[in-house]
């Protein structure tokens, strides 16, 4: 071998050696360098507007939602909101844009929102399976325009409770069958026989939109208030003139704190000063809990032509404006699950709007309040339960028009006639001037 050769044979030996060392260094597993434990991220806030639907209502949902803010890293903030500040609150956070995550919202003001453009559409978050759970007349209320803006998370409807010992003081022999729904004709003789044994008729005085006086009557006498697309007011039928009738016998058979402003619902029934009166299962609820020396019995409500009941409905709403929003739908689906809403009803005493719930709600109900609660839920899931209602203008069309022009003639201050027709003058104004 000459010089050259093993000069080259010698580097590239060295050349070789530092090669391996080299990929050996660069090419090995790099071992992790493990951060130090850092401390947990803040939970997110979100805040709950709900109503009063029951005493305990504030203990009832942050009960239903411990688990859920531990699970998730989130804190829950449930504010309860009077039922006469919820119109107001609502506004000013709408108007402020400090809203809440989503809130409380019932069926007559429902509508007023959701064409404002003030709350979130909710179709996108929800699939077609989630939503077939629910009873289809509680969910359609929510819609407009194709979108669903709220979940209905309540229903309830009205069924008669009466107290069998005032009706056996006027000399009333109550039906056997709490199926039995009376006629008009039929209620008002009862009526007018306990004013004569000296109670209060029927638990029912000058109203506001509250407590939903238009739907006791109108739906029974077949009267509607609207054409189908809510353009043209229609209270000047025979229909909503038999109704208003029906208004102005009642008046001088209630007590005579019905026929003024401190009436408050139920007080009088609660009393044993009034015989009858109109509400579901958390009015049979309250009855058994507090009430014992009450004997009370149910039927289903009087009509005239139709066998029609009020439904009432509760929702949760989105805000537009709302804060993380995607933790926020979470929450709401967390709240609106089957095992959820069958806790939180059963807690307030009404319904989850989800078919065939019956046999998980109300297990151990026995006697009187298991055919109570038969008897809403009946009403519920076969339709008789009807809710009418959900055009532009109707709650400035009740706060304004409806109720004031009642009260006066349930006081004898206007008759049957001119009511009809000034309701139906005034209800087209209000729809004229909404629709602009």
């Amino acid at each position: 071998m000459n010089s050259k050769s093993w000069l080259r044979t010698k580097w590239g030996v060295v050349l070789v050696a530092w090669l391996v060392v080299f990929c050996l260094s660069a090419c090995a597993p790099v071992t992790a360098v493990q951060p130090s434990a850092s401390a947990p991220s803040e939970p997110i806030k979100l805040t709950v507007w709900q109503v009063p639907n029951h005493p305990e209502m504030q203990s009832i949902v942050e009960g239903l939602v411990k688990d859920y803010e531990t699970e998730h890293n989130v804190v829950v903030d449930v504010v309860i909101i009077p039922w006469g500040d919820l119109d107001t609150m609502w506004a000013s956070a709408i108007e402020s844009g400090e809203t809440p995550s989503f809130g409380y919202m019932y069926d007559f003001r429902l509508p007023t929102h959701y064409r404002s453009g003030a709350l979130e559409p909710l179709t996108q978050y929800f699939t077609q399976e989630e939503l077939a759970r629910f009873l289809p007349e509680p969910l359609e209320t929510a819609k407009y325009e194709g979108d669903l803006y709220a979940i209905p998370i309540l229903v309830t409807s009205n069924h008669l409770v009466y107290n069998k010992d005032l009706f056996a003081a006027a000399g009333i022999e109550a039906p056997s069958d709490p199926n039995y729904s009376p006629t008009w004709d039929e209620f008002l003789e009862w009526s007018k026989k306990i004013k004569d044994a000296g109670y209060g008729s029927f638990d029912y005085g000058l109203r506001n939109l509250w407590d939903h006086p238009i739907d006791d009557f109108y739906m029974r006498f077949g009267c509607r208030e609207t054409n189908e697309d809510h353009t043209q007011m229609t209270f000047d039928t025979p229909e909503c003139l038999a109704a208003a009738h029906a208004w102005a016998d009642l008046a001088p058979t209630l007590s005579d704190k019905a026929l003024t402003v401190a009436w408050a619902p139920y007080e009088e029934f609660f009393a044993g000063t009034t015989a009858m009166a109109e509400g579901g299962s958390f009015l049979t609820k309250q009855l058994i809990d507090s009430y014992p020396d009450i004997h009370w019995g149910t039927m289903l409500p009087f009509h005239g032509t139709e066998e029609k009941a009020y439904l009432g409905i509760g929702y949760y709403a989105v805000f537009a404006d709302a804060k993380n929003k995607e933790a926020v739908i979470d929450l709401l689906k967390y709240m609106t699950s089957d095992d959820q809403l069958v806790a939180f009803n059963t807690a307030v005493g009404t319904f989850p709007p989800i078919k065939g719930i019956r046999d998980q709600m109300y297990q151990d109900a026995t006697g009187d309040f298991k055919t109570s609660l038969d008897l809403t839920w009946e009403l519920l899931e076969s339709g008789k339960a009807k809710f009418l209602y959900p055009w532009p203008g109707f709650s400035r069309f009740a706060d304004e028009v409806f109720i004031p022009n009642w009260q006066s003639m349930m006081l004898g201050k206007m008759t049957p006639e001119d009511f009809v027709a000034l309701i139906n003058k005034e209800g087209n104004r209000v729809i004229q001037e909404e629709g602009q």
